[in-house]
């Protein structure tokens, strides 16, 4: 998956021109209470997921494999959306 990331930035830088990426913003304005529903509400569906995720974790590495995971999985996909 990191795989695949880096290589659609690599598609998109090698398509385009650094200016043309830093200037792009977005497709449509979200106002305040979309951006803070959408946060707060994706933060609570993650609480609620994590018990359902962690039943696969058999060893302490897993679970912290797992939550890390999480960590840094879960703001790059608030990032990138």
């Amino acid at each position: 998956m990191l795989l695949f990331l880096f290589y659609t930035v690599y598609l998109a830088v090698q398509q385009g021109n650094w200016p043309d990426i830093y200037a792009w913003s977005g497709a449509a304005e979200h106002a305040l209470g979309q951006t803070v529903s959408t946060l707060i509400g994706s933060s609570i569906m993650m609480i609620v997921l994590a018990p359902n995720w962690m039943r696969f974790a058999r060893t302490r590495r897993d679970a912290l494999l797992a939550v890390s995971g999480l960590a840094l999985g879960f703001p790059l996909i608030l990032i990138c959306c």
